[in-house]
């Protein structure tokens, strides 16, 4: 039987936060995982942040899975997930609490973390988000052990990633828990994924550190040093960079 993965989508979802994992599993397919891709929603019509309307999705509560399979909750807008609106979604959130307790394993990508938190899933569990939005997740679900400065987080089948891009991160983590190392190499290629970064690896890429400044013969310098991280340098070669 296949390893269904079902994506959440709710209100003003984030698209790359959507379309990255969900391409990683496209891939998969494509390379012959015998898995298979479903969408639900909590709303009759969605539209991503960017206002990209999605058309209609079949209600959560139509959905069917079995264990072993994954739900995928993208986040979705600050605003939102802080809405009364949301926080009225009480059979959405029984409806997530059921899924685990029949073996769902329950995936969040950045700010979906509110999501699985607001339904207690994440209660005494570690977890991580956006590094923008971990102070308040915190603050909002004391309950929770909220990591900061991660990429993802693997618990007890419950997953939590930070934002956007790690999305793909913690999809290549699950396939490769699935279908082995070399598989998932073969889909982070086929993504032209650049590095594949692992779970303690920090949100902020080490090739940004210290790149918060504007000075422009420190950055020339920084750049050399990196097109050129095999080769010996002097202070004479940083001498002839600057002007």
């Amino acid at each position: 039987m296949a390893t269904k993965f079902v994506f959440l989508l709710l209100p003003h979802v984030h698209i790359l936060d959507l379309a990255g994992p969900d391409q990683a599993i496209h891939e998969a397919i494509d390379f012959g995982a015998d898995f298979e891709i479903e969408y639900c929603g909590n709303s009759a019509s969605l539209f991503t942040t960017s206002g990209l309307p999605l058309g209609k999705v079949v209600h959560f509560s139509k959905i069917r899975m079995a264990q072993g399979d994954f739900l995928v909750i993208p986040g979705c807008s600050y605003q939102y997930l802080s809405s009364r609106e949301f926080l009225q979604q009480i059979e959405l959130f029984a409806w997530l609490r059921k899924l685990y307790q029949n073996g769902i394993s329950l995936v969040s990508i950045c700010m979906g973390a509110f999501v699985l938190a607001e339904s207690g899933l994440l209660n005494d569990r570690q977890c991580t988000t956006h590094f923008k939005k971990t102070d308040a997740l915190q603050k909002k679900y004391p309950a929770l052990k909220v990591i900061e400065n991660i990429l993802y987080t693997d618990q007890d089948n419950i997953y939590t990633s930070a934002g956007i891009a790690s999305g793909i991160d913690l999809a290549l983590h699950l396939i490769e828990k699935l279908k082995g190392s070399h598989f998932a190499h073969l889909v982070a290629r086929e993504l032209v994924v650049f590095s594949r970064r692992k779970a303690n690896d920090s949100q902020e890429s080490e090739f940004l550190k210290f790149r918060n400044h504007i000075h422009s013969d420190i950055h020339a310098v920084q750049d050399f040093i990196l097109e050129n991280i095999d080769k010996k340098t002097t202070c004479r070669t940083w001498l002839i960079l600057l002007p």
